[in-house]
């Protein structure tokens, strides 16, 4: 039986570390994302929504910052970005580069924790059925219940049918839905993406949302549930997600989710200009 957080010997280490950089920020493979990699960076470019990300840097003090920054930035004008982020995690060499990327007209997004599950290792809440009504998403048409939710909550945000839909015409198996219901009415949704690459053992959860006036009833807690053990049943064997510190990081600590680091998006748009 899984044990409490408190009795678990944390699993963040250097070599996990070493794990989600190189399947999650180095070799990050999604079916409408191109991967471009220099000496330096490591970039993706997402061509339907015209956004550009620097997902892993190897840099040190003594390279020219300023450079290497304005170079990425170039790139992906040159293809013509609305938007462009570059992603800074805690551990990234040098301390200094977010005052470079500061000082190279990158805006900070807010800071979020990334935050890391052993699915072997995780809590009996997080295994158990879930009691709740969750359905996974079958069809196209199912996901409009997924939108109502997620526009009610991020309005003016890209839908979760467009991300979906973009992904499955790729890779069918690439990502799953799951919504939770009360009384046939859809209050929360949540998706987990199958990244692809040799031995990668994470999956990861992304957009939970739930209605304000359905929160505190434990559904989003079953939400991770079934996104977990759909991830576990695919033979992954880490669950990741990026969680604002304020809000789902606590819920998901009590979970048995471990910070593996605190990440910013530094961002640019061409709204700036």
């Amino acid at each position: 039986m899984a044990t409490g957080t408190s009795q678990r010997m944390s699993i963040i280490t250097d070599e996990l570390r070493s794990q989600f950089d190189t399947h999650l920020r180095k070799h990050f493979i999604t079916p409408d994302v191109e991967r471009d990699a220099t000496d330096k960076v490591v970039r993706y470019w997402v061509a339907n929504e015209k956004m550009g990300f620097v997902l892993h840097s190897d840099l040190s003090a003594d390279d020219d910052l300023n450079a290497i920054i304005q170079a990425q930035l170039a790139y992906f004008k040159d293809k013509g970005a609305e938007a462009i982020e570059w992603k800074h995690y805690d551990y990234d060499a040098p301390d200094t580069l977010p005052m470079y990327l500061l000082k190279n007209g990158l805006q900070p997004d807010e800071r979020e924790a990334v935050m890391v599950l052993e699915i072997a290792s995780a809590p009996d809440a997080l295994k158990a059925t879930p009691t709740h009504d969750i359905r996974k998403v079958t069809d196209a048409t199912m996901l409009e219940d997924a939108d109502r939710v997620h526009n009610a909550i991020w309005e003016g945000k890209r839908t979760a049918s467009e991300r979906v839909l973009a992904m499955w015409d790729a890779a069918p198996n690439s990502v799953s839905v799951h919504i939770a219901y009360v009384d046939d009415k859809p209050v929360s949704y949540g998706r987990v993406e199958f990244p692809a690459g040799e031995g990668n053992p994470f999956a990861s959860i992304w957009a939970g949302a739930t209605l304000p006036e359905y929160r505190q009833r434990g559904i989003y807690t079953q939400l991770v549930a079934a996104r977990l053990q759909e991830a576990e049943e695919r033979g992954y064997a880490y669950l990741t997600v990026d969680a604002m510190p304020n809000t789902s990081m606590p819920i998901l600590q009590k979970r048995g989710f471990e910070r593996l680091a605190f990440a910013t998006g530094f961002v640019w748009s061409s709204g700036d200009e």
